[in-house]
């Protein structure tokens, strides 16, 4: 069991800092506070970066190899912690942005709303894994029979027990959900504020404007990419103890139970899928003088 976690967690970290090298190497650089807010931009994702995966390392190798004698609750609430100290590290990089300096300081006026610098699709995202997740809460929190079990018959047909009522667990009861509702509420409510901050960060006046969007896009593609990781990890866990309980206490081919299974994979697969999809976010606004002066500043 902890081989393949460590295996899985590896191979996230390395498609996280694949994604932010191949991001910087082909940004285009018109001026030199272009190349600083582009190194403050790399920096701060690869911090929040590393905060993430390591949160998750830490919590899930700790509590598997016995070191963290935590209760299931707080195991269940790792992800939505780790999620939240990435958000944390890229509030603070939008608080420390690069500002003009000297005596006479230029800025550049401009309306933006944060549609504007967050893909709709991939703004989605997070909403989509705490819908679904909601919904689960909901509906398993009904079914339970106390706060982490669910009720189970044996079978008529059994030679021992028949019609016997007992308990299955663990199972997302309410004992799990309502903590995990306040984490997820918490996600949601972080991701949107490093979204506005994004926005409202002060503008590069030496530079053209779309490129400054396009910065901007790029922040908020990478907050989202990692926001909604956590999310989905957590979405994929619920189902995943669900299906176990659900299957123990009927059968593994029951309808419930194939159902909470297909959708722990969807929620697993997807959000490793939207963590890697590249943006086009300079390539989409690069002029073509933008792009000749990136040639000469190379040369």
């Amino acid at each position: 069991m902890v081989l393949p976690t460590v295996i899985a967690l590896v191979v996230v970290a390395l498609l996280g800092v694949a994604v932010l090298v191949w991001d910087r190497r082909r940004t285009p650089l018109p001026a030199a506070s272009a190349g600083a807010a582009n190194r403050h931009a790399a920096l701060t994702a690869a911090v929040g970066w590393a905060s993430l995966i390591g949160g998750l390392v830490v919590g899930a190798i700790g509590v598997m190899m016995g070191n963290l004698n935590l209760g299931g609750r707080t195991i269940a609430l790792i992800p939505c912690a780790a999620g939240i100290v990435f958000l944390a590290v890229h509030t603070a990089g939008e608080l420390t942005w690069p500002r003009p300096r000297g005596e006479v300081r230029v800025a550049r006026l401009a309306v933006r709303d944060t549609g504007d610098v967050a893909p709709s699709w991939l703004r989605a995202a997070p909403w989509a894994w705490a819908s679904l997740l909601t919904v689960a809460l909901v509906a398993f929190g009904a079914m339970a029979y106390g706060p982490r079990t669910i009720a189970a018959t044996v079978p008529a047909g059994a030679l021992v027990g028949a019609g016997r009522a007992y308990e299955v667990g663990p199972f997302p009861g309410w004992w799990y959900g309502v903590p995990l509702l306040i984490g997820t509420a918490a996600m949601l409510l972080s991701t949107e504020l490093v979204l506005r901050l994004i926005t409202l960060r002060p503008a590069l006046t030496d530079i053209p404007a779309d490129w400054d969007m396009a910065l901007r896009r790029r922040s908020a593609r990478r907050v989202l990419r990692g926001g909604q990781a956590p999310l989905a990890m957590t979405t994929s866990g619920v189902l995943w103890v669900a299906h176990q309980a659900i299957a123990r206490g009927t059968s593994p081919s029951d309808l419930l139970a194939g159902t909470c299974l297909v959708l722990a994979w969807m929620a697993a697969v997807g959000g490793i899928v939207v963590m890697a999809l590249p943006g086009r976010d300079f390539r989409a606004h690069r002029a073509p003088g933008l792009a000749r002066a990136h040639t000469e500043m190379a040369a």
